[in-house]
């Protein structure tokens, strides 16, 4: 129960500090984003053993449904379905790992910029104090201070 309360203080201290940062909507982005990508990646995973399948054992394609109906509606021969499966699984291979390749990006930019402005405030309110308060005072003082700072 503890572990459930830490995790929703460190949540809670998460937005909390970023509560001012003008482009939270990239939080809810980067959220959705890498579900679409897990769904893509878990469509490719998936996908996998019915190519296999399908390549191995060409005869099964008559009994199964999904297969005819994909065969009816492109009007495939028997022998273009292993290509038109292949292909299919190549282009959501490509497409996944295109989608991992934007979520990391994107993440990494959010880092970046969340940090420059966590920075930059900080910075900011260490130099917008009074003369007085800088005075006799150590680097060790002030990086206490940048610490502790909200």
């Amino acid at each position: 129960m503890k572990i459930v309360f830490n995790f929703f203080k460190i949540i809670q201290k998460i937005f909390f500090i970023n509560q001012n940062y003008p482009k939270k909507y990239l939080y809810t982005l980067l959220f959705f984003f890498t579900i679409f990508t897990s769904l893509t990646e878990v469509a490719t995973l998936g996908s996998l053993l019915p190519l296999i399948d399908v390549i191995l054992n060409v005869n099964e394609l008559d009994r199964n449904i999904f297969t005819q109906k994909i065969i009816n509606f492109l009007n495939l021969q028997k022998y273009n379905l292993e290509f038109f499966l292949f292909f299919s699984f190549t282009i959501l291979i490509i497409i996944t790992f295109i989608l991992k390749v934007l979520t990391i990006w994107m993440l990494a930019y959010l880092t970046n910029d969340l940090s420059y402005f966590l920075s930059k405030e900080i910075f900011k309110k260490t130099m917008s104090q009074n003369y007085s308060y800088h005075i006799n005072k150590n680097t060790s003082v002030f990086m206490g201070n940048i610490e502790k700072v909200d």
